[in-house]
């Protein structure tokens, strides 16, 4: 459903054309025929960004996409279907770039918003754990955190 709201792929998955894009995440170079994932620049209208497979965190639309992620055909069905809408270029890698693609995606550790909690050190110099953004912005909209009174005037 929120795959189709996309008019143009949000993101790229190829094997890199030359040794000269850098991973936005390690800062490092992205090997030729190494792959690399991009995200649409939606200004220019091409796609820049790049990450190592391994440093892409796969983003809520991709991973709301994948009906069983446990099982890596059906995970690969749900890429393709993905084509064109909300990811590009899975079609078109070899079957071994295919497949480690599609175990990356599969894999939790790789989803965006299931990001371990940062470690901090707290004033007395004890680690303390603070919680995600999204789990900031979460317990901020929380109904438990808002007070409404919609009752008041509804008689």
């Amino acid at each position: 459903a929120a795959a189709a709201e996309e008019a143009v792929p949000g993101y790229k998955v190829e094997l890199a054309k030359s040794g000269r894009s850098t991973c936005t995440q390690c800062q490092s170079k992205i090997d030729k025929g190494g792959i690399r994932v991009g995200s649409l620049d939606k200004v220019s209208g091409t796609y820049g960004r790049w990450s190592h497979l391994e440093c892409w965190r796969v983003p809520a639309k991709v991973q709301n996409g994948l009906t069983n992620p446990s099982n890596e055909q059906e995970s690969l069905r749900d890429l393709l279907f993905m084509e064109e809408v909300l990811l590009t270029g899975v079609g078109a890698l070899d079957d071994a770039s295919k497949l480690l693609f599609v175990q990356h995606c599969s894999n939790s550790d790789h989803w965006a918003n299931n990001r371990k909690r940062k470690q901090i050190m707290g004033e007395s110099g004890s680690e303390q754990t603070v919680p995600s953004k999204s789990a900031r912005v979460q317990s901020q909209a929380s109904p438990s955190s808002a007070t409404t009174s919609f009752a008041a005037g509804s008689s």
